[in-house]
Order: C-alpha cells, then structure tokens, then sequence
C-alpha cells in the first residue's frame, strides 16, 4: 500500500510497531491542502503534502502514537532511508461511543 496523508473524524487511530521500524509524518490539518475532501463511509479525508512535517515520529516496537481528528498523519514511511517489512497494529477508538 501507498504512503497517504489522511485524517479521521470519527475514530481516534493508535498506530504501533510490532517488528521493525516506521516513519509517521505528522501535520496539523487545517494547515494542508484537502485532496481529497473527507468521506463518511472511509472516515477519512486527504491532504497533500508538504515539507517539511509538523513532526517526524520514529514508530520503534513498544512504541505508540495517537492521532485524532485535527491531526493529520501520513504512515507507512521508510524510516531507515530503505524499504523494510514492517509488522504493525493500528487500533480504532470511536468517538462518540456512549460511556
């Protein structure tokens, strides 16, 4: 799959290494350009992007990082300068989920 600059709206996405290595780019969102405009039945909208990141995060296993809505992220990133396969997780929270 292709790195994509993405936010969501109704999840907050907790993104972690299992085996190696990921590079996550970070953006506030409403300081990008909207790609594509943001679709319900994705949860996501797409942004094009920039130099330099908000924030670079070097996504090593036991690490975790936490994205919601106004944090836009692109993963999927080499983080080594070389492609290396990559075990991760990516858990969802629903926001609006009743207490």
């Amino acid at each position: 799959p292709q790195a994509e600059l993405e936010s969501h709206r109704r999840y907050l996405d907790i993104h972690t290494s299992i085996v190696n290595t990921e590079r996550i780019d970070w953006y506030p969102a409403a300081s990008l350009t909207v790609v594509s405009p943001y679709d319900e039945k994705q949860d996501a909208a797409f942004y094009q992007k920039r130099e330099p990141a908000g924030a670079i995060l070097v996504m090593k296993p036991g690490l975790f990082a936490l994205f919601g809505p106004h944090d836009a992220h692109m993963p999927r990133l080499h983080a080594a300068g070389k492609p290396e396969v990559v075990k991760k997780a990516v858990m969802k929270i629903r926001l609006d989920m009743p207490l």
